[in-house]
């Protein structure tokens, strides 16, 4: 940390809390039952916020200074989406991949049968430290990237359909089919996680049961710390 300028420390300390109010990164960094978190930021757009100037100053003061802290189980996936000439945004997962690793132990048949044999827990590290984007790797997919985001694998495939298909032509589930945020602790400024899915399911209901457990526990410690500091930690532990 002596290493940085308090202008970069500034911007990381930033970067670091908007991920974790706002992109749910404390489930991923904290605990491994939630793969990856995404947050996503507008390099150039009509409506540009100042929050986006924010976190792009400070992902790239952590870029320049990540090599100072080695975090072995924990890969920063990015990209650039360029939609047109007024549209740029980078894509940022963290991913961890103690999760990911379990992830791929419970889901391998469902990656293979998008992705191919070829597909393995390894295979798919091996194309995250070449460079590859999450996006790219998993063909863009969208039950692949729910359940890499924690969302469950009912929840991913039924939003994958409607994504397909379109609502109005799943008028049977819409009743079933909704958004459900984790119940968050009393005064907690962290955005939870939300999930598209059916509220009765037992698969959504332990998810939201997890995340809800490990919302309650981060934010008590969150209270107690700088948030650079904690996410810091978290990140370099060598387990």
């Amino acid at each position: 940390m002596k290493q940085i300028s308090l202008n970069d420390k500034l911007a990381i300390r930033e970067f670091v809390k908007l991920n974790l109010v706002w992109h749910q990164a404390s489930h991923v960094i904290y605990f491994d039952n939630k793969p990856m978190s995404l947050a996503s930021a507008r390099l150039k757009s009509p409506d540009r916020q100042l929050m986006d100037i924010v976190w792009i100053k400070g992902w790239k003061a952590f870029k320049r200074h990540e090599h100072l802290f080695p975090h072995p189980n924990f890969i920063f996936n990015s990209e650039i989406d360029e939609e047109d000439d007024d549209w740029k945004s980078i894509n940022l997962f963290i991913i961890n991949k103690r999760a990911l690793a379990q992830c791929f132990n419970y889901h391998l048949h469902i990656f293979q049968e998008v992705l191919g044999k070829i597909c393995s827990f390894n295979w798919f590290v091996r194309e995250l430290e070449n460079k590859k984007s999450v996006y790219e790797i998993v063909k863009n997919d969208e039950r692949l990237l729910g359940i890499l985001l924690g969302y469950g694998e009912e929840s991913a495939t039924i939003f994958q359909h409607h994504q397909t298909f379109g609502l109005s032509n799943c008028s049977s589930e819409l009743d079933l089919y909704r958004p459900i945020d984790a119940k968050v602790p009393q005064g907690c400024t962290l955005f939870p996680v939300v999930i598209m899915g059916n509220p009765h399911s037992t698969e959504v209901q332990s998810l939201m049961s997890t995340y809800e457990k490990e919302l309650e526990i981060f934010w008590h410690d969150y209270q107690k710390q700088d948030p650079l500091v904690l996410f810091l930690k978290c990140i370099c532990e060598e387990k």
